[in-house]
């Protein structure tokens, strides 16, 4: 099951890069703006049948900064979701609901989120992001996906699954502001859509040009780069009338997976289609200090260098328990792996087919803090 719902979401994910999100690009007009209501609910619709809870879902405590929450999670199909109203204004965010459009509007004096009842597409501050799970109606109210909360709330969550409690904490942010770049292109040779980060605020001047300069300059020579490889497969193609020339795209994302303690780590994920039984994705990263303009190689995190020894441990172990069909056999990262920060720990990650089949997609392995404290240099 899980390995089905990894697939699906990379599906999303590449219908998303291919531009499937008109109907979060722009606010409704004040005309379907409705009284937010009275009542707890955030809707008053009742839930279609396809988003209504099974007896089979989980009660999940939320405890937010020490103090449990009067109202609960739940668990649906191994995902942790919360109701959207009573977290968001715990948290101090004004919510909007617009009735004819059934979406939700969350709004703070930094962040505006644009979201839609069934859709996997978001929208933050002109960020154009997927939820893992759609917003849903359960029982007059809308759900949304813990983990888009963290992402995009300033929170950090903890799972106990002794008691099916999630601790959340607020956290303090570096300084800088963290705006979206778009670059989309019509076609030919290939419909475009990219979005990348742009940093703003930084006490250096010339360390914020840098790391622009370095984003800009990864994002870029993908584009040309895939640009030029969907010319020559539409040149090839071009003679063979069921070709599908017309749908071939090219597309690129992110997330700030860690933004604390003057370090950003960002997750790019890169997609395309040219032809053929499926498109293609791919993970890249970049992590750096905000206050050094230092951007990290894995080894770069470490005072010692027998640090490939846990971390091998640890992917071995996980994937043991995940049941992945490794091949060739994994034996050991080199000094050139790919990584991101959480706040949960290091993220190391391998591409599509490096060890696993298309379906696994690219397999990503969270190494705890706790588990590297005594080797670490940060």
């Amino acid at each position: 099951m899980r390995k089905i719902r990894r697939k699906i979401y990379f599906l999303l994910l590449a219908a998303m890069l291919a531009g499937t999100t008109p109907a979060l690009a722009t606010e409704p007009t004040t005309s379907t703006l409705t009284a937010e209501p009275t009542a707890p609910a955030i809707a008053a619709e009742p839930a279609t049948p396809a988003l209504t809870a099974t007896p089979a879902t989980q009660a999940v405590t939320v405890q937010l900064n020490g103090v449990i929450m009067p109202w609960q999670g739940r668990i649906i199909d191994d995902r942790t979701v919360v109701p959207l109203r009573a977290l968001a204004t715990t948290l101090g965010l004004a919510v909007e609901w617009h009735e004819r459009e059934q979406k939700i509007i969350l709004r703070d004096p930094k962040t505006t989120i644009q979201l839609q009842i069934g859709q996997y597409f978001a929208n933050v501050n002109g960020h154009r992001s997927l939820l893992t799970v759609p917003p849903q109606i359960i029982e007059d109210q809308t759900y949304i996906p813990l983990r888009f909360i963290t992402q995009n709330l300033h929170t950090h969550a903890v799972w106990d699954a002794a008691t099916s409690t999630v601790f959340l904490t607020t956290v303090t942010e570096n300084p800088v502001t963290i705006e979206p770049v778009t670059d989309d292109m019509e076609g030919p040779p290939a419909k475009v859509e990219i979005q990348y980060p742009r940093l703003r605020g930084l006490a250096d001047q010339a360390i914020e040009a840098k790391l622009n300069q370095q984003i800009r300059d990864r994002v870029m020579e993908f584009k040309k780069a895939t640009l030029a490889q969907a010319e020559e497969n539409r040149q090839e193609l071009s003679a063979y009338p069921d070709a599908p020339i017309d749908r071939f795209y090219i597309g690129s994302n992110y997330e700030i997976t860690f933004n604390q303690a003057d370090l950003l780590s960002i997750r790019f994920t890169d997609a395309t289609y040219f032809g053929g039984a499926h498109g293609m994705h791919y993970l890249r990263s970049l992590t750096a200090n905000l206050k050094t303009g230092q951007i990290y190689q894995l080894d770069d995190l470490f005072r010692h260098k027998d640090y490939q020894a846990p971390i091998n441990q640890a992917i071995m172990a996980q994937n043991k328990e995940r049941d992945w069909p490794f091949d060739p056999p994994f034996l050991s990262i080199d000094d050139q792996q790919e990584f991101y920060l959480s706040p949960d720990g290091i993220v190391i990650y391998f591409q599509v087919y490096r060890y696993t089949p298309y379906a696994v997609g690219a397999p990503e392995f969270t190494i705890p803090y706790k588990d590297l404290h005594h080797l670490l240099a940060l």
